[in-house]
């Protein structure tokens, strides 16, 4: 079942590499001044100004849809690296609160919590975490079959591959496969380790772990993932696991694929006088106070949001 993980991961990561490249070489195709040009009139639609709005109509169709598929994706990556980001700094404040403990030859954190969790986290040197709530709930071989659980995801760094996953599934959001990669990817990294759970212990001893773990809702890969799934694994190992993927998501994906390739090898060029064009518009840009200053509102109250839901979340 390990194999069958590391071979969805590899697929999703080939996948989202095409995609990549794909889209690099059509971007690179436009060149730094056609990129400057472009720039400005996506940001003249975010200030709504009906100047850069009308210009759109010089632009050729195909070096319009590179800008807005570039645009995209890179603003998707921004907002999941930015999450990704928020949800370590949670996990480093949780680690300070965790002391340092020795069960069943593994080194795990424990939490002060009266939930009862399991998770594995930590992109670099993945760690064990358990709850004081667990730990006091399970009989001894169930927290063995727990921690059993969350040692085969440390060894096998479940956590960054699946933050990987996450990162590329929400970045080429327009490839609806990688949705359903990330989805088994993560299912069959479960059932892996239950597999080496059960080895160190019992079925009967993992069942009765996962059916009182909770979700800790942590960034972090947790016992409870998905439990449904894993518990009818438990009852009948015949049954067969979820596809991975779907055919229509798969036959939508491979479309968008091609139409980017296409693009790319199409290499998208702005001719000379949208390029004269497009360098007056930018100019017009650095001086375009009203741009500028919707820009910075929609900047500041983006940055209160963000506060704000931080606020409450420590709250």
């Amino acid at each position: 079942m390990r194999a069958r993980a590391d071979a969805v991961f590899a697929a999703l990561v080939f996948i989202s590499g095409c995609a990549a490249g794909a889209i690099g070489a059509a971007v690179a195709a436009l060149g730094f001044g056609g990129l400057a040009g472009i720039g400005a009139l996506l940001a003249g639609w975010v200030s709504a100004c009906v100047l850069f709005v009308v210009e759109t109509k010089r632009i050729p169709a195909s070096v319009l849809l590179v800008a807005l598929i570039g645009t995209a994706t890179i603003t998707s990556l921004a907002w999941t690296l930015g999450k990704a980001g928020l949800e370590q700094r949670r996990l480093a404040g949780l680690r300070k609160a965790a002391r340092r403990a020795l069960l069943n030859g593994r080194v795990v954190w424990l939490v002060p919590s009266r939930r009862s969790a399991a998770f594995c986290a930590g992109l670099i040197h993945p760690q064990i975490y358990l709850t004081t709530g667990l730990v006091e709930t399970l009989e001894h071989e169930e927290i063995t079959a727990v921690v059993r659980h969350e040692a085969a995801h440390a060894d096998a760094y479940v956590p960054l591959k699946a933050l990987v996953a996450r990162l590329f599934a929400r970045t080429f959001f327009w490839l609806p496969a990688l949705r359903d990669l990330e989805s088994s990817y993560t299912l069959t990294a479960e059932l892996a380790a239950d597999e080496a759970a059960i080895r160190a212990t019992s079925k009967q001893a993992v069942a009765a772990a996962l059916t009182r773990v909770l979700d800790a809702s942590a960034p972090a890969i947790g016992f409870a993932n998905l439990s449904d799934v894993r518990i009818d694994k438990l009852l009948d190992p015949s049954v067969a696991p979820p596809r991975i993927l779907s055919t229509p998501k798969l036959a939508l994906t491979l479309l968008a694929l091609a139409g980017v390739a296409a693009l790319a090898v199409r290499s998208p060029q702005i001719g000379g006088s949208e390029q004269v064009h497009l360098h007056a518009l930018t100019t017009a840009a650095l001086f375009h106070r009203l741009l500028w200053e919707r820009l910075l509102f929609v900047a500041a109250l983006v940055v209160t949001s963000t506060l704000l839901v931080r606020r409450r979340r420590s709250a």
